[in-house]
């Protein structure tokens, strides 16, 4: 049986016309949990080169689309650009194993400088082809998985080695081919951001030299046994984190950043935390396999016997330095003993470095009942002897990775009810603005009477956005459905597909062209083909849609879904169906009904997180009533204003006015007083109007005096506010931050916030305005900076030294410590925009007038052990994206 498999696959593969090799084994030793049969193991290898000059395509910093360019910048030309990669007739079966992938590049041009590039692929099942439209690359769906690579120097033109070579791609590809709707010959892509510069050939500069990709994967023959019930899907997670595998010593104390894992004698014998975050398993899904893959860091042949438990909790939280932070963890009764053979060779990671079968372990914390997709998992090593694996920190490709084979729980009608209560949410469109027609030319009809779905003298794509959703992040959604209401009767064939917009929280439509189509797309998509419609007026089962939970599920589990957030539906097709709009009948306008189940937090609440939004030097004019208007479109629930307001002391009162009408009266504003709140402005207004916005609040408690030295607290996260630099006594202020991060609430997230900057803290022309006390003191305790003063926006990476720059992580997901953080400077609220004068491979985002900066809003959304971000800009184009995870 197993010849015959290995002929047929290698006669099918042997087609294809790209280099492709199959090595066909027999293994039916392996003995898959959950099947009545043996299965023959195949391993295979495929390379695909690029062949199309529109499939290797430069997204510039503007977002305009290069797509012919003799060569590919990595990623720097000008301006930080994001680099498209698209290879076709990828010819892997769904669910295979990915045990090995790279992109092999050649050298086009020489270069040397620092360069940090973050590798995804497109979460789609097929990828389209690239074109023209504004950012066709950036705009894309981004895989949950990521890879950095940071290149050694290019000194060779025409060189194709190891150093042209992205690190190991196995778990980016992974999620692609482990995707439901994924099928042999289907399209994958890669989208790649960062910094620096290397560059590569393209595929219009040399065909031999394109882009290629490598895939090494295995897939299973089972031998003609029963398959189990339901579909086995496989979710990969390797750690990206230096904060997520970790050693706690003998003595109890923790190292969070060692290069290797010693499992687990090192002078004594270590607990280990390994952490995988972001798991994509539903609550009570079936396990069937998982196992950690391991990369052998040193060479060891001695007795080792180890014992693999998981922290029996919902949700993992992050590693912390505390003593026995990892020992001190509730552990699951089930365990797993591995006596592992002889790790013989340096970066080895095959079957020996693979742990036994972690199935029970696994199953028992997502059978929990406050378990849920999207939660992290911790496991915990103990034992005796010594293999020393990769860490995180050693290397970011061969960190462990987790890998889980489940079947999700489909509820046929014998199982155990779903635990929580199902509630219903409905909305119905209110704002004719929010129910709109593009044209078949792209032209945007804003106030029609009525949604033609989707003829009306060109097939049109129809745009429906319900705002104000309340319903939890990751919420398990049962059922949802939007019921239209007849406006003009008709009968022929109409096909419909609909599409939610794959966003956090989807704006307001707006009279640009291809305003709906221009939208990023949710991977879920339904189709309906509509009953006749015979009555004007009716609203009944012909007029509603089919499920669509799908696609709702697939936006409410972003994670920066909040409740309250707004969801925008995509309707496309031939055919037509006329339903009332917003304009026509606002009692008949289209209606959204969502059936979900909360999360169960044990009481607690649910974790919506609360959204900050961070600007700084504003002035009254249209440019920051548009970024209030950006703020107001986002939902953020607090403004936090490093300093410079109104500017002129006879503006003061415009400053305030404006905030209360687009914000509302009672929405609070906190501001860090800089140098033109004292100079310029009448600092007493600017007291005054902020301490009666807020009395008017019951959102934020505060204390101290407003704008000069005040601490405030919204739910878990804690503002220090300081006039350091603008007003008053250095040392004052210093002792001040000092004081007040001493006395932090515990488990709350920090934040530092002034005006002024040191000159290595910002991009432009300024100096050294605070000193380096308030900085350090805010990074000993883990605060988050944020100030001003430059008129630009501008990111550090994680840092453990701000006097020096140290950069502690160059990843887009850092875990914030005490002796590490991010500082920013959000400084385009509206009186103008800088250029950048300096630089330093410090920071990980710069957006100046020289980068075309437009005025715009950092975002923070904080959750219990996490934050996201993004800064956004008043045309809607996100600048930059990042995680913050709470490690205290």
């Amino acid at each position: 049986m197993s010849k015959v498999v290995s002929l047929i696959f290698w006669f099918v593969f042997s087609l294809g016309l790209s280099t492709q090799s199959v090595e066909a084994k027999s293994k039916f030793s392996h003995l898959k949990t959950s099947l009545l049969s043996s299965a023959a193991l195949n391993t295979a290898v495929i390379e695909r080169q690029i062949s199309r000059g529109i499939d290797d395509v430069e997204e510039r910093t503007d977002g305009s689309i290069y797509t012919n360019s003799s060569d590919i910048e990595l990623v720097t030309d000008g301006g930080t650009q994001t680099i498209g990669l698209r290879f076709s007739n990828i010819t892997i079966p769904q669910g295979a194993d990915i045990t090995n992938a790279y992109i092999q590049f050649t050298t086009d041009e020489t270069s040397t400088g620092y360069t940090y590039i973050n590798i995804y692929a497109e979460s789609s099942n097929n990828a389209a082809s690239f074109d023209t439209s504004f950012e066709n690359v950036s705009n894309r769906s981004r895989t949950n998985s990521s890879v950095s690579w940071e290149p050694a120097a290019w000194r060779s033109i025409g060189e194709s080695g190891s150093v042209q070579r992205t690190p190991d791609l196995s778990s980016v590809i992974q999620e692609v081919i482990s995707r439901n709707g994924w099928q042999s010959g289907n399209s994958v892509a890669f989208i790649l951001t960062g910094s620096g510069r290397r560059t590569a050939e393209s595929r219009n500069g040399s065909s031999s030299g394109a882009p290629l990709l490598r895939i090494e994967y295995s897939f299973e023959d089972d031998g003609g046994g029963e398959p189990p019930t339901g579909e086995v899907k496989v979710e990969t997670r390797r750690i990206s984190n230096g904060q997520d595998d970790v050693e706690e010593r003998s003595d109890g104390s923790m190292y969070m950043n060692s290069s290797d894992l010693e499992l687990v004698n090192d002078g004594g014998d270590q607990s280990i935390g390994l952490r995988f975050t972001n798991l994509n398993i539903p609550n009570k899904a079936t396990i069937t396999k998982a196992y950690v893959q391991f990369t052998v860091d040193e060479t060891s042949s001695g007795s080792t016997s180890l014992r693999i438990k998981g922290q029996r909790t919902d949700s993992a939280g992050g590693f912390t330095t505390s003593s026995r932070n990892v020992s001190s963890r509730t552990t699951t009764n089930a365990s797993v003993a591995w006596q592992p053979q002889a790790w013989n060779s340096v970066g080895e990671a095959g079957s020996a470095q693979r742990t036994p079968d972690l199935t029970q372990v696994i199953q028992e914390i997502v059978s929990r009942s406050g378990w849920r997709a999207g939660n992290n998992i911790a496991l915990i090593v103990t034992g005796t002897g010594k293999r020393t694996a990769e860490s995180s920190n050693g290397s970011s490709s061969r960190a462990p990775l987790l890998h889980i084979e489940y079947i999700a729980d489909d509820d046929d009608g014998g199982g155990e009810p779903p635990t929580g209560e199902v509630k219903t949410e409905m909305r119905r469109v209110s704002n004719g603005l929010d129910d709109v027609e593009e044209r078949s030319n792209g032209s945007m009809y804003l106030d029609s009477s009525d949604l033609e779905l989707v003829n009306d003298g060109g097939d049109q794509t129809i745009g429906i956005r319900f705002t104000g959703l309340n319903i939890p992040n990751k919420a398990e959604i049962k059922n949802a459905y939007v019921q239209f209401t007849v406006d003009e009767t008709s009968s022929e064939f109409t096909s419909l597909t609909i599409n939610g917009e794959d966003t956090n929280n989807a704006s307001g439509f707006s009279t640009s062209d291809r305003n709906v189509s221009n939208r990023s797309k949710t991977s879920a998509s339904v189709n309906w083909q509509p009953a006749a419609w015979n009555s004007v007026g009716e609203a009944g089962s012909a007029q509603r849609t089919p499920n669509l939970s799908s696609i709702v599920q697939e936006i409410v589990n972003r994670d920066g879904w909040t409740s309250g957030n707004s969801l925008a539906l995509i309707i496309s097709g031939t055919g037509k169906r006329t339903a009332e709009s917003a304009n026509g009948s606002s009692s008949s306008a289209p209606l959204l009904v969502v059936e979900y189940i909360g999360e169960d937090d044990d009481g607690g609440g649910t974790d919506n997180g609360v959204k900050i939004a961070f600007i700084g030097d504003t002035g009254t004019g249209s440019n920051f009533q548009q970024v209030l208007n950006l703020i107001q479109q986002e939902r953020a629930e607090l403004t936090v204003v490093a300093g410079d307001t109104s500017y002129d002391s006879r503006r003061d009162d415009n400053w305030d006015s404006m905030v209360r009408s687009t914000l509302g009266s009672s929405d609070p504003a906190l501001i860090a007083a800089g140098n033109h709140d004292y100079d310029d402005s009448n600092f007493s207004d600017v007291r005054n109007f902020g301490t009666a916005r807020l009395n008017r609040t019951n959102k934020v408690s505060c204390s101290g005096s407003y704008a000069e030295r005040m601490t405030c607290r919204i739910d878990n996260v804690y503002i220090v506010l300081s006039a350091i630099g603008s007003s008053g006594s250095r040392s004052t202020h210093e002792d001040f931050i000092r004081n007040s991060l001493q006395n932090a609430p515990a488990n709350a997230w920090r934040i530092c916030a002034w005006h002024k900057n040191q000159r290595n803290m910002q991009v432009g022309g300024k100096g050294d305005e605070v000193g380096w006390t308030a900085y350090e003191t805010c990074r000993q305790n883990g605060a988050l900076i944020a100030t001003g003063h430059e008129h630009s926006y501008s990111r550090t990476h994680l840092l453990s030294d701000m006097s020096s720059q140290t950069v502690a992580s160059r990843s887009s997901t850092m875990t914030l410590t005490e002796g590490r953080t991010v500082a920013f400077v959000s400084g385009l609220g509206g009186i103008g925009i800088r250029d950048q004068e300096r630089g330093g491979d410090w920071w990980a985002s710069i957006y100046t007038s020289t980068q075309g900066a437009r005025y715009g809003v950092l975002f923070g959304t904080f959750y219990e052990d996490r934050a996201e971000f993004y800064f956004k800009n008043i045309n809607g184009q996100i600048i930059d994206r990042f995680t913050l995870v709470k490690g205290y």
